[in-house]
């Protein structure tokens, strides 16, 4: 099953050390995906996250899917009337229950973007970077985000995927799902030798992919 996390205003949760965290319950190992090595100065907005795991719609039966994101956020504390930078972990997720069935249609990255489709999925979230603090060697010397105990509500419908953006997902998708293992679900697509994976976070290059998607979106916001 392929899964998409939709990233905007990426230039912006450089701070975050952001990762999202993903697994089939009682079914597969959880997946972690790292945000924090992410080429941040040439990144496009908004950026694709995405991975797989493995279940096809060869079983017909309903799945609990679990997802979560995981964020830094910072706060002043005192102690022995000395303010220092306390570093913490924010976090929130949701659980999808989806169904796989023979037969099924063929998944559309571009068509679950459209309006009156996006705005239906309650799988969004945003953040709200108030201010950054200088956090020292606790955090390797860079900036840590304070985190707004509130924040904007998210649009999803703001993320758009076009047909060229779509194939390349898939494609980079279907690539690593071929290789994932000794009995792969999928065939290699044309041009990928089996052991060659091609999954990560990258810039943007679904042919005929036989399982239900997964779009998660997720927005930054910067005072």
């Amino acid at each position: 099953m392929p899964v998409v996390f939709a990233v905007q205003n990426i230039r912006a949760a450089e701070s975050l050390k952001l990762e999202f965290y993903f697994y089939i319950e009682g079914y597969s190992a959880p997946v972690s995906k790292d945000l924090r090595l992410a080429n941040y100065s040439n990144a496009s907005d908004p950026t694709f996250v995405y991975d797989y795991v493995p279940v096809s719609n060869k079983t017909e039966r309903q799945w609990p899917f679990i997802w979560q994101w995981e964020a830094k956020n910072c706060s002043i504390m005192s102690k022995n009337s000395r303010d220092y930078v306390d570093v913490h972990t924010n976090g929130r997720g949701n659980r999808v229950n989806f169904t796989t069935e023979k037969g099924a249609k063929l998944p559309d990255l571009v068509a679950a973007t459209q309006d009156g489709i996006c705005d239906k999925s309650n799988n969004s979230y945003a953040i709200n970077i108030t201010s950054l603090l200088d956090a020292g060697r606790d955090y390797n010397d860079e900036k840590c985000p304070v985190l707004a105990s509130t924040a904007p509500a998210p649009n999803p419908c703001q993320v758009k995927i076009n047909p060229s953006q779509a194939s390349s997902i898939s494609y980079a998708i279907q690539s690593s799902a071929c290789n994932g293992g000794w009995n792969p679900a999928v065939s290699c697509p044309p041009g990928v030798p089996l052991w060659n994976t091609a999954w990560g976070i990258v810039r943007l290059s679904i042919g005929k992919l036989v399982w239900l998607m997964v779009i998660l979106c997720f927005f930054i916001h910067m005072m």
